[in-house]
């Protein structure tokens, strides 16, 4: 049978992340997010998997309609994508809002950290 819903192509990029196939997941979150581009958990599936296959310019793109949308989430994903990028100014920026949302999260405190340089 065919693959219809964007449920069912959800779930078919959730599988292949988990065996980390990043293309076959980025094809699937991608039917998911062109069936139902209002469901954020089918954009952060798609983002994630294009961070995760390094695809940034198309993870950072995803990750700026989640944080348009108000995903404070993905602001750690584009420090991240910016300082791999090299744009240390602008990772520092996503850093500083995704902390100020996440002030415990020790691990994005390290990268900004790293990033600054004190």
């Amino acid at each position: 049978s065919t693959t219809t819903t964007p449920d069912q192509h959800a779930a078919l990029g959730r599988a292949a992340a988990q065996r980390r196939d990043w293309s076959t997941a980025i094809t699937a979150y991608g039917q998911a997010v062109k069936l139902a581009p209002r469901v954020p958990a089918y954009r952060q599936g798609l983002a994630l998997a294009c961070y995760n296959g390094g695809k940034l310019e198309q993870a950072k793109s995803e990750f700026d309609t989640l944080a348009g949308a108000g995903d404070v989430g993905a602001h750690l994903y584009l420090g991240r994508i910016a300082n791999q990028l090299g744009e240390p100014f602008g990772a520092g920026e996503h850093y500083n809002k995704y902390l100020a949302a996440n002030p415990g999260d020790a691990q994005a405190k390290k990268e900004l950290q790293e990033l600054t340089g004190n």
